[in-house]
């Protein structure tokens, strides 16, 4: 019993210290982007150019 104890406090502690990192790289500002490639994919300005 006193097995099963500590693996539950393991695996909630490090679910814990996961969540707070994610916490803090989420402030930082770690995941945050202006727009995704497929966005910028459609508002490419790209023109193209006919030799006649």
């Amino acid at each position: 019993m006193g097995l099963l104890t500590l693996m539950i406090l393991c695996s909630v502690s490090l679910g814990a210290l996961f969540l707070l990192l994610f916490i803090l790289s989420a402030k930082s500002g770690q995941f945050t982007e202006g727009e995704a490639p497929g966005v910028r994919m459609l508002k490419d300005n790209y023109t193209k150019e006919e030799n006649n």
